[in-house]
């Protein structure tokens, strides 16, 4: 992308000189937030590139107005999908045993579920396990926060 700087800014484009908050994008303050929120949390060094890569994309996303907040959301949701792969394929080396556990946790719902509704119910418990390591990196709340409505 090229960019042309023409003059220098324009008076609208100065920070306002009473000492008030410099305007934002209406999407940059809740994406800014959310990427300094999961910069600071605690992961397992694993999962620190992924974390890494979400938090960059996030930032990113914090800066670029002219995407509007519909469309920044949808691509904060794809970062966040994202994210989840990268930690899915990072963790999987732990995916035999959290299915172990997760078996045993299930055992008493076997008998009465079929075959199909056992193994989803076990891998859904998987999936949330490796969620777990990586708590509070959810689309839903940061969505509601651009949009005011659910995901699609």
């Amino acid at each position: 992308e090229v960019k042309k700087l023409v003059g220098g800014p324009s008076p609208a484009a100065l920070p306002p000189r009473t000492g008030a908050p410099t305007p934002r994008p209406p999407h940059r303050a809740p994406l800014a937030d959310e990427a300094d929120r999961i910069a600071a949390a605690s992961v397992p060094a694993s999962l620190e590139p992924a974390r890494g890569a979400l938090v960059r994309r996030l930032r990113d996303l914090a800066t670029r107005p002219e995407l509007g907040p519909d469309r920044a959301a949808s691509r904060a949701a794809a970062a966040i999908r994202r994210f989840h792969e990268d930690v899915w394929d990072a963790t999987a080396d732990q995916h035999a045993a959290l299915t172990e556990q997760a078996r045993a946790t299930l055992a008493a719902l076997e008998p009465v579920v079929s075959a199909r509704v056992f193994t989803d119910l076990v891998d859904e418990q998987v999936r949330q396990s490796v969620r777990a390591l990586v708590p509070g990196v959810e689309l839903e709340p940061l969505w509601a926060h651009l949009t005011g409505g659910p995901p699609p």
